[in-house]
């Protein structure tokens, strides 16, 4: 007997063991929390679209995997419900029918009108309802629907007809009670009834039923435990099984009449959690699930073992409430089960079976959530690492969790807690590598570690505490790799370790990755500076390389094999890559191709061959074609994955470590969801406002789900339709799309299943909806919804009809008023016509001449090493520059005269604004010696202007002086301020004046003083500009009579009169906040850490920095260059035109930067001067000034100038000009350069400093037997000093003086080399060389090969 009693108690363990093994029946949870109207959830049904629904104890609740549409009780509403509360039972029959059986009356939902039709309880009438209380609704095998009531059974035989089934007297006559609880049919279509007192029986013979019942009888044990019956249902193996309210389930032996007992005992196996049984269902498995007071019991019907599904606290996927009333699956295999404090429970039968493993403070759980390593170990337990919390050891029996964590009292506790790798030896041992704590062996005895700790002075230590990687190979050796130490080799027989460095030691092994040995015993080091390969039998590391790619792999995670020998490494950033050693190449897959993210960190391969991928952003499985991933919606604990964290353990479980816990699963248990979802439109709002069925809107007659067509007023032009995927497995993986033809073309994919669209033009329009399952399974046809958008009555053949005729007689209107108009305007109209000629004209210019000025300006960059090219293009672009102002000169004529143009006035010193125009016509005074004067008896004076503007009015009065003063004549400016508040700016020539016929006429528009000996002709508006200009400043523009012309001499002369003061202006045309061009704050040194300028790479970091001279007045100004340039160059300084030309001069520097307007010398001077003097024609030259680049085009870059940038400036601009002058000369330098050495007598070079470099050339050719030819006498025959040749030479050509006339005398050579007329040693002492091996050795320098080589060279 005791042998028997221990036989039972092992197969006992082993059946709770393999229940134990199996994948966690996990739910999802409904609550009112979701929008589910109320939490006791009594019956559930799924209806024939798939909209799930539910009965609860206050309303009606419809599901489409987003949203519940409740229904209740409305009094008024006769289509209602009958009542809200206690929704006892729910049906849908085989037409899709469904049925709602509520504490007031039977109803039956008219999905057209969304609505119910009430079935009731009449006194007069015997074929209604028996009672209004439904306590469940059953339909048989012939289409029969039954109705269990409070008083008695209906059957319902036709429409609004019921056939009623009362108690009788005797139990063999009738139902043993009235009040019905429970409806079956059996296989034998024999009805089973349950009620509050028994069970009957009805068998249909002859056309009469036959009763039979079956009670609990005191003194006979196998009769029925208990008379109130809740549920009965049969089994696919024709077990009738009964539930009863207090006494637990029953199961009939229909031959003896006889029942099996199943109640709860505590304690004993198989044992059901509660006696209350309240609904029970059989699974597509064929198991029988039992809903208790107490939990949910699954019953294997063959060998009648039980597995009970309670709610745990700990377990946020079990059951989140004990009560349980009904249960239904789904289409899908789904499980609902209804709680009664817990609302809806759903149990997805294609669920992922991912199991958890996380941290949980004071229970049997991991020590930390972040895991770094997994490890099986002999006796197929895991040890798994953590990061700061030690290691772990799950003992998979018993289900405990140790820990081992480092205790600084304790020197033989865990050395770290910073866990990096997991090791078992071939004896079982295992071995840690911590970070920061060096090596561990694990003593089981003892459950201590032996320490391996540095020490520099012995060789054979273990010399790193950062221990990345480990590796027990099959060749017993064990592989240590560490982070900045390299790889060591443990020896068993001495216990210590040597250090890995590979053949000759010439790979970077010190950052070590990770390990792996292959199937053929090679084993591959991942490094930081690459992977590398040890193959089998063999001392000699090499890199591994593959033919087709030329990645460095220094980023992999890990490396692994599959089942075909193909090798799969994980990249940092480079994501998953296959490698075949049969090929040696390599293929890239990445997120392009599906992986979640190009961080892979862990892999494994399932029996299938399929490919499991940790990554950064997810779980994927590879099938070799296509990747789908895993997230913590389907289950993961966390998304984020870690390296080195996953284990294939010997029963084929996959772990993997991430940084929120650790999870495993059996991949051959992950089951793909492959039922094909339907997609319905669930509603429809107008100006997100819900539209329901024959509301004001009048857009919806029936149920939206069933609509076809939908017709839209032209004023509703703002609505959504929403819709659903009827997937409810892991309905938040559910994707949708939808398209409107008719008005797109594409679809649109959205995670959210609603389209809005708002203004759709009239017309109509279909919108298809299709969606995808959780695992991307797309509806196999789009639901279609056609759309009418009707047109505004102003848009109707009617309205359109009352256009025409109203039409037609506004033009009749207007024909008449043209004609009137015509005739009162031509007088004006030859005015218009001109001014619109030269309008349209210059529209038509503007464009092709924007189309020359940007190609011109190309040309002229490029050209800058050809001087003669350059100076043509030059002069090109300043009469292109020209045509451009007299096109914004009509333009902005054309704003005045239709009143658009707008000022901007600020204010500022008028003094140096007149004199920088002023000097931008100093060269042209020079040209034809002009005596030009600037007078003003005061340094600033301050007047309210626009800058842009006024710079015309001056500028067009100085170019019209010019034009009328002959050569040698005489022109003024003077700034004067006036004692009535005004300042005058005052032009005066001494040309040969304006007649006085002219003198009315002079500001009239278009009008030109006819003078054929001007120098140019004009367009004869640039007065009346002028003058348009002024009056909008409140000001004038006047010619003065000559006898008011205080200056002798002068005939002609221009007073421009503006007010002083701001209070003429109004608020619309000053400028807030404004700061001119000199103003400090626009040169506030701030350096940006983001954006650090870079200066011109220099051609050998020997040479010394560029130098930059900075010329500038405003000390404040010429600090923030000099902060802003100084990282980059060296600075030069200096205050003054006068200074800057000095210290260019004696510096030499290579980029000068200079402003216009300065005291002592101006910058057009300093620009010319140092332009015409040979010792710095060579140095690029950039102009700061406050005006407009155009009008100092007249003059500064005829200067050669080589930049212009009107202030106040960005520095990336003058950094970027600097940048590409100092690029364009280093170009210059090595095209010269070349093109020198190329042949000695034979110069290319077309620049400024020509006429030099043939002079240096000629005198270097003339010396060349000259043996103490030097650069001092260069120099000197230059009549220049050697500091100043040195700098010029270098600048020109970038070689030094002495490499300069060294590469001369070599091309000499290699030229009579090809002679073949002199010996070696005689070209050598001909070039000017008197040791014929340094000859040598220098022309083998120079080009390559040997004297006597290039000789004999074709």
């Amino acid at each position: 007997m005791n042998f028997y009693k221990l036989l039972f108690f092992v197969l006992l363990f082993y059946t709770i063991e393999a229940t134990a093994q199996k994948s966690n029946i996990s739910f999802n949870h409904l609550t009112v929390e979701n929008g589910l109207s109320q939490s006791s959830v009594l019956s559930i049904t799924q209806d024939s679209l798939g909209f799930m629904w539910f009965g609860t104890k206050d309303g009606l609740n419809k599901f489409n995997t987003q949203n519940f549409e409740i229904y209740k009780y409305h009094k008024k509403d006769k289509s209602s419900l009958t009542s809200s509360m206690n929704i006892n039972a729910l049906l849908t029959d085989h037409k899709g029918n469904v049925w709602v059986g509520t504490q007031k009356g039977l109803n039956l939902y008219l999905p057209k009108t969304n609505s119910f039709k009430r079935f009731q309880y009449h006194p007069k009438r015997k074929n209604s309802l028996s009672n209004n209380i439904i306590r469940c609704i059953y339909e048989d095998r012939q289409g029969y629907l039954w109705v269990g009531t409070d008083s008695g059974l209906n059957k319902m035989v036709g429409p609004d007809k019921f056939e009623r089934y009362f108690t009788s007297t005797g139990p063999a006559k009738g139902r043993v009670h009235h009040l019905i609880k429970a409806i079956h049919q059996d296989h034998n279509n024999v009805m089973w009834i349950g009620t509050v007192q028994g069970l009957s029986s009805m068998t249909l013979e002859k056309g009469k039923y036959r009763y039979q019942s079956y009670i609990h009888e005191a003194g006979r044990p196998e009769s029925l435990s208990d008379n109130d019956i809740s549920s009965i249902l049969e089994d696919r193996r024709h077990n009738l099984w009964i539930g009863t309210h207090n006494s637990g389930l029953e199961l009939l032996d229909r031959t003896k009449g006889t029942f099996r007992h199943f109640k709860s005992k505590k304690g004993q196996a198989n044992s059901i959690s509660s006696n209350v049984i309240r609904k029970m269902m059989v699974a597509r498995d064929g198991t029988l699930w039992v809903s208790t007071l107490n939990g949910i019991n699954i019953i294997d019907v063959e060998n009648q073992t039980v597995r009970v599904l309670n709610h745990h606290p700990d377990d946020p996927s079990s059951l989140n409430q004990n009560s349980i009333y009904d249960m239904m699956q789904d289409a899908a295999g789904s499980v609902w089960v209804g709680t009664y404090y817990g609302g809806v429970n759903v149990y997805h039968e294609n669920s992922t079976p991912f199991r958890e493993y996380k941290s949980n403070s004071g229970k049997n759980a991991l020590s930390s959530n972040v895991v770094s390593a997994i490890l099986e170990d002999q006796k197929h337990n895991l040890w798994i690492g953590t990061e700061a919390e030690g290691l772990n050891y799950y003992d998979r029996s018993s289900g405990k969790f140790n820990s081992f964590r480092h205790d600084p009292e304790n020197p033989a506790s865990l050395s770290s807690n910073l866990v990096k790798a997991v090791s078992v030896d071939h004896k079982g041992r295992v071995w840690v590598g911590t970070y920061e704590g060096g090596l561990d062996l694990f003593l089981p005895e003892s459950g201590s570690f032996k320490h391996y700790k540095p020490n520099p002075g012995n060789p054979y230590a273990l010399n790193s505490n950062r221990i990345i990687a480990l590796l027990h190979d099959s060749q017993k050796r064990f592989w240590i790799g560490t982070r900045a130490q390299g790889i060591y080799l443990y020896n068993e027989k001495s216990d210590n370790f040597d250090p890995y460095t590979g053949k000759d030691g010439e790979h970077d092994l010190r950052i070590v990755r990770c390990f792996f040995e292959d199937s053929k015993k090679n084993i591959w080091i991942a490094c930081s500076s690459g992977t590398y390969i040890l193959e089998n039998n063999s001392n000699i590391l090499r890199r591994f390389k593959t033919r087709n790619d030329d990645t460095k792999f220094n980023d992999i995670n890990f490396i692994q094999e599959d089942s075909k020998g193909i090798i799969w490494l994980g990249g940092y950033e480079s994501g998953l890559i296959r490698y075949i050693p049969e090929l040696k190449t390599t293929r890239f897959f990445t997120k392009e191709e599906g992986l979640p993210s190009n961080v892979v960190l862990g892999m494994l391969e399932d029996a299938k061959g399929y490919l499991w991928i940790s990554t950064d952003n997810g779980l994927s499985k590879f099938d070799r074609k296509v990747f789908k991933t895993y997230t913590v919606r389907d289950g993961l604990p966390g998304n984020v994955f870690n390296y080195n964290s996953f284990f294939k353990d010997s029963k084929g479980e996959f772990f993997f470590g991430g940084f929120n816990g650790m999870v495993s699963f059996f991949p051959d248990q992950i089951k793909d969801n492959k039922m094909v979802p339907k997609a319905v439109f669930s509603r429809l709002r107008l100006f997100n406002k819900p539209v329901n069925i024959n509301d004001e809107t009048e857009l919806l007659s029936e149920n939206f789900s069933l609509t076809k067509s939908i017709t839209f007023s032209h004023h509703q032009n703002i609505f959504t339709i929403d819709f659903a995927v009827l997937n409810y497995i892991k309905s938040e993986k559910n994707r949708y799309a939808y398209k409107l033809e008719g008005f797109e073309k594409d679809w649109n994919y959205v995670s959210s299943p609603s389209a809005t669209f708002t203004n759709l033009p009239s017309g109509t329009y279909t919108l298809l909806i299709r969606g995808s399952n959780n695992d991307g399974v797309w509806t196999a046809a789009p639901a279609r919804l056609t759309i009418h958008v009707n047109p505004p009555f102003w848009k109707t053949w009617w309205a359109y009809l009352i256009y025409l005729s109203c039409f037609l007689g506004l033009l009749f209107l207007f024909s008449r008023f043209l004609w009137i108009r015509a005739l009162l305007r031509r007088e004006h109209e030859l005015y218009q016509m001109k001014l619109d000629f030269f309008t349209n004209v210059s529209h038509e210019i503007r464009t092709p001449l924007t189309l020359i000025v940007g190609p011109l300006e190309n040309l002229i960059n490029e050209t800058q090493e050809s001087p003669a090219l350059n100076r043509k293009l030059l002069t090109v672009r300043k009469n292109a520059g020209r045509l451009t102002r007299l096109v914004n000169e009509l333009m902005d004529f054309r704003k005045a005269e239709s009143g658009k143009l707008r000022l901007n006035i600020s204010p500022g010193n008028i003094v140096p604004f007149a004199k920088e125009i002023f000097l931008s016509f100093q060269y042209l005074a020079i040209k034809h010696q002009i005596s030009y004067q600037f007078i003003s008896e005061e340094e600033e004076i301050e007047v309210y202007f626009d800058n842009e503007q006024l710079e015309k009015v001056v500028f067009n009065l100085l170019s019209n002086a010019f034009k009328f003063t002959p050569d040698g004549g005489a022109i003024h400016l003077a700034v004067l301020k006036t004692k009535d508040g005004f300042l005058e700016i005052r032009i005066s020539d001494n040309g040969k004046g304006i007649p006085e016929e002219s003198r009315a006429k002079l500001f009239t528009n278009f009008y030109q003083v006819k003078d054929p000996l001007s120098r140019n002709s004009g367009t004869g508006i640039g007065l009346a500009l002028s003058k348009k200009i002024a009056q909008l400043h409140y000001g004038g523009l006047f010619l003065l009579d000559e006898k008011n012309t205080t200056e002798e001499g002068m005939h002609t002369c221009f007073c421009l009169k503006l007010k002083l003061g701001q209070t003429h202006f109004s608020k619309e045309e000053l400028v807030e906040e404004f700061l001119n061009s000199e103003n400090p704050e626009h040169y506030q040194f701030n350096p940006d850490p983001e954006n650090v300028w870079t200066s011109l790479p220099q051609e050998n970091v020997t040479e010394e920095p560029l130098t930059l001279l900075i010329v500038e007045d405003n000390h404040e100004v010429r600090d923030f260059i000099v902060q802003s340039l100084s990282p980059y160059y060296q600075i030069l300084v200096a205050e003054n035109g006068e200074e800057g030309v000095d210290l260019a001069i004696e510096k030499i520097p290579d980029l000068i930067v200079s402003d216009v307007m300065m005291p002592v010398m101006d910058g057009l001077q300093l620009c010319r001067t140092l332009k015409v003097d040979v010792r710095t024609s060579h140095i690029p030259i950039i102009l700061l000034t406050a005006r407009s680049g155009n009008i100092h085009e007249v003059n500064g870059l005829r200067t050669g100038a080589e930049a212009y940038l009107t202030k106040p400036f960005s520095i990336n601009s003058l950094q970027l000009n600097i940048s590409n002058l100092l690029m364009l000369q280093a170009n210059m330098r090595r095209k010269f350069s070349q093109q020198i050495t190329l042949q000695p007598s034979n110069i290319l070079i077309e620049s400024s400093d020509e006429e030099f470099l043939n002079k240096v050339m000629l005198i270097i050719e003339n010396n060349f037997a000259e043996a103490d030819f030097s650069v001092n006498t260069l120099a000197s025959d230059l009549g220049m000093s050697t500091p100043v040749l040195y700098k010029k030479i270098k600048v020109l050509t970038g070689l030094t003086v002495n490499n300069f006339v060294k590469s001369v005398r070599l091309k000499r050579a290699a030229q009579l080399l090809r002679q073949n007329v002199y010996t070696v040693y005689e070209i050598a002492y001909i070039v000017g060389f008197n040791d014929p091996k340094y000859f040598s050795k220098e022309f083998i320098k120079q080009f390559g090969r040997t004297p006597s080589d290039y000789a004999f060279e074709e």
